[in-house]
This record gives structure tokens, C-alpha cells and sequence, in this order.
């Protein structure tokens, strides 16, 4: 016996089908297209470690004393960006806001 999920439709294969109202609420907003104000300050790279390919970011925030990049490395992981501003907010005194101005 086929149960029908709600909001769902036989098609003629007894496959459910869904009307594209339906698909597009059923995927939150939020997950599409998500870009991250971190990703001004990273690169993304391939990077090789003991002949393994490995999918990186490269801080690329220079110092203004001598203009070298910090050029820290992070592997990519499933998106996550908390250690990447962490890493900004610790290092470098970035946060989404800007620079931090600290007070002495």
C-alpha cells in the first residue's frame, strides 16, 4: 500500500510529484545562495598533503606593517565559516561589523 505524504501527487509512474509551490517551501530560504561576509577576507584553494587533494581556505588579510598576507589555513569543511571568523575576530580584528577599534 502507497501512503501519500501530504501535499503529495500520483503521477502515472506511482511516483509522488510535487507542484513547484510546494518544492520551493519545502527548501528553507536561508540554504540557498548563502554567501558569508567571511569569504571577503578567504580564498578557497587545493591544496596537497601527503599526495592526498584537500580542499582549503587561505586567510588573505595582509599586515599593514610589512603587506604579507597572513596566509593561515583552514581545510574546507561543510560550509562552516566559525573558524574562519574566529580566526578573523582573534588575529586580526575583523568582525562582520569591520575593524575593531581597540580601546587602551
Amino acid at each position: 500500500m502507497n501512503t501519500l505524504l501530504p501535499n503529495e501527487n500520483e503521477s502515472s509512474d506511482n511516483a509522488p510529484s510535487f507542484n513547484d509551490n510546494e518544492i520551493n517551501s519545502a527548501i528553507p530560504v536561508s540554504k540557498w545562495n548563502k554567501i558569508s561576509w567571511v569569504w571577503n577576507y578567504w580564498d578557497k584553494e587545493i591544496q596537497e598533503v601527503n599526495d592526498v587533494s584537500h580542499q582549503v581556505i587561505v586567510c588573505k588579510v595582509t599586515d599593514t606593517s610589512d603587506s604579507t598576507p597572513c596566509r593561515k589555513i583552514y581545510l574546507k569543511s561543510s560550509g562552516s565559516t566559525g573558524n574562519a571568523i574566529t580566526h578573523l575576530r582573534n588575529k586580526h580584528d575583523i568582525t562582520k561589523e569591520g575593524k575593531i577599534d581597540k580601546v587602551c
